[in-house]
């Protein structure tokens, strides 16, 4: 394969020792596509200035420096490489719902298969057990999704049961349908939505019944058996990042995710770590008690500090326009007041103010108004007893 110049700016790959896996993705990645770089072997235990200075928030392998600026995170560093380097072979296919479902799997491999058989493998007795359990049922879905292919492709789940029979007409109308499932309450849920109203996409919401979920739910997302679910043309998308990046491909309209690669690759990053820190220590904060609970608070106002500054001197975190990552902080700005409501206070004025007045600008913006669910009904769902 023809190398490609570093006209498009020198490229180095902040790795380890040829022992991690997600290097190792991003070194393929990058060969695939024939870009030279320069390989730099970090010490894990003595992190070097280039490191902190490219992931000061992991601060971990693999970072991606290109003309200049880092990107982190294995799966956003491939996609970003498939969207810079486009002469070379696709890493991700290029139709929206087996891109939808390539994340998919590669996020169910990340956070299920991988972090399960860790801790089978680094633990002992009953937590051992557990977590083979969880290992041994992750990795049936994949020897089901495996089977009868040479290599992992792009999942195909499409909606063949329907209650009544229908003719011919009747049914092609039903599959081409854009149908929501949800929950009402759910801000993962209100993200899908307003990203459908911003794209002029009619849909049918369906409302689920979290202890009594329905048929289609389970057959829609058999893995997770959670909302939301997009149905489109009779497939089903599952995961909300998932969800939006399948609208912002497949219609058109003002769009979801900045078109730059390093704009867009900031924004997954973001999203990222509100999905995965702030949320998970918030609530985690807000529901335990005693010294458990002062651990998740210590934890939660670190990853609010980090927000703190990064929302500083902006209107929104994309700007001056509202962004996907200011959609993704959603809980931050409604739902976590009402939730933390008498029983603790983690985001005020004092401590956070950028924040604070993000917060402000976000809830009382036209839009976003118009689409958050009703205050006077969130706020007997979520009060304390």
């Amino acid at each position: 394969m023809a190398k490609i110049s570093t006209e498009m700016g020198e490229v180095k790959l902040l790795g380890g020792l040829g022992l991690s896996p997600y290097v190792n993705r991003v070194e393929i990645a990058l060969k695939l596509k024939g870009v030279e770089y320069e390989s730099i072997a970090e010490d894990v235990k003595n992190k070097s200035p280039l490191l902190l200075q490219y992931n000061p928030i992991h601060k971990k392998i693999p970072v991606l420096i290109h003309d200049g600026r880092g990107i982190a995170e294995s799966l956003i560093i491939v996609e970003y490489i498939d969207q810079i380097w486009q002469e070379g072979p696709p890493i991700l296919p290029k139709d929206p719902y087996q891109r939808a479902m390539a994340r998919f799997w590669a996020n169910f491999i990340d956070e299920k298969c991988i972090s399960t058989a860790w801790k089978a493998c680094s633990s002992t007795g009953e937590e051992q057990e557990k977590s083979k359990k969880e290992s041994m049922e992750a990795l049936k879905f994949l020897e089901d999704e495996i089977r009868g292919k040479k290599f992992f492709g792009a999942a195909i789940y499409p909606i063949k049961k329907f209650k009544q029979p229908t003719l011919e007409r009747e049914r092609e109308r039903e599959m081409s349908k854009v149908k929501v499932l949800g929950f009402w309450y759910s801000p993962f849920v209100a993200r899908v939505k307003m990203a459908l109203k911003m794209k002029g996409v009619e849909f049918e919401y369906v409302e689920e019944n979290i202890r009594a979920k329905s048929e289609l739910l389970l057959e829609s997302n058999p893995i997770h058996k959670k909302v939301p679910v997009l149905i489109h043309d009779g497939k089903a998308i599952v995961e909300t990042m998932i969800i939006l990046e399948y609208i912002d491909q497949t219609w058109e309209g003002p769009p979801i995710l900045p078109r730059d690669p390093y704009h867009r690759a900031m924004a997954r990053f973001w999203v990222n770590f509100i999905d995965e820190k702030c949320l998970n220590t918030m609530l985690k904060a807000c529901w335990r008690t005693g010294e458990e609970q002062e651990k998740w608070k210590e934890e939660a106002i670190l990853n609010f500090q980090i927000l703190e500054n990064e929302i500083k001197g902006k209107k929104y975190f994309g700007g001056d326009e509202i962004s996907v990552v200011d959609h993704a902080a959603n809980f931050i700005a409604y739902w976590f007041p009402l939730i933390s409501w008498g029983r603790m206070e983690l985001v005020t004025e004092d401590q956070f103010p950028n924040l604070w007045r993000w917060s402000s600008h976000y809830c009382n913006h036209p839009f976003v108004k118009d689409n958050l669910p009703p205050m006077d009904v969130m706020i007997p769902k979520f009060k304390p007893a």
